[in-house]
């Protein structure tokens, strides 16, 4: 079973929509508070997400790819005032979910993130983002997404990966590159690493951003 498969049959399998609702206050309550708990996924190592949209004021348009059932995407509308937002999402089941969650003018694209992305259109720097999905796909695959992003990333545009990084390894479905492995990928890009410790980690990190330079 892939990544996809085994996150698609958990959201066929979902039970009430309250259970659901619930994880997503409890990661906004957390994220608000900067608790750095197990919901908080803004402010904790490996998530540079909170203190940079706490620091800026300019971009308002954002893809998230592998939305899930929308948290993050409606965290955007709901408390960061972004404008335009994509979420990317293969489960059809999931993005049902965040319809009947949420009720925001969010743009959301059922498919893979490398068929997807080449047809996004954007006009101003953009925030691109993902929560632990990259981790789960082979390097070609990824490869394919971050060129596609760069392709259609205007200047300035900014990516906030909480991915794993560092010991290269491939193990079934969890996966981690070298930071040469990513600025090779990522040429145009200004790339800075989350370096705060994760004792629960010791192997590898996580969290990746960038800043596109041209």
């Amino acid at each position: 079973m892939n990544s996809y498969e085994a996150h698609n049959k958990d959201y066929e399998e979902k039970g009430k929509l309250e259970e659901e609702l619930l994880i997503h206050n409890l990661k906004t309550k957390h994220g608000l508070s900067q608790s750095g708990g197990m919901w908080d996924n803004l402010y904790k190592p490996g998530h540079l997400h909170g203190k940079w949209l706490d620091s800026q004021k300019e971009i308002k348009d954002a893809v998230d790819i592998g939305c899930g059932t929308g948290w993050f995407v409606n965290y955007l509308k709901d408390y960061k005032n972004f404008e335009n937002v994509v979420g990317i999402e293969p489960s059809q089941s999931a993005i049902n979910i965040a319809k009947k969650l949420h009720d925001n003018d969010i743009t959301y694209l059922c498919g893979m993130a490398e068929e997807m992305l080449s047809n996004v259109t954007l006009t101003k720097p953009t925030l691109f983002t993902t929560f632990i999905v990259l981790s789960h796909l082979p390097d070609d695959v990824v490869a394919k997404i971050l060129k596609d992003m760069d392709k259609i990333a205007p200047e300035k545009s900014v990516f906030i990966f909480n991915e794993n990084y560092g010991n290269s390894f491939h193990r079934n479905l969890w996966h981690c590159r070298t930071k040469e492995w990513w600025e090779q990928k990522l040429q145009n890009w200004e790339i800075t690493y989350d370096e705060r410790p994760r004792p629960d980690l010791g192997y590898y990190n996580q969290g990746i951003m960038g800043v596109k330079k041209v």
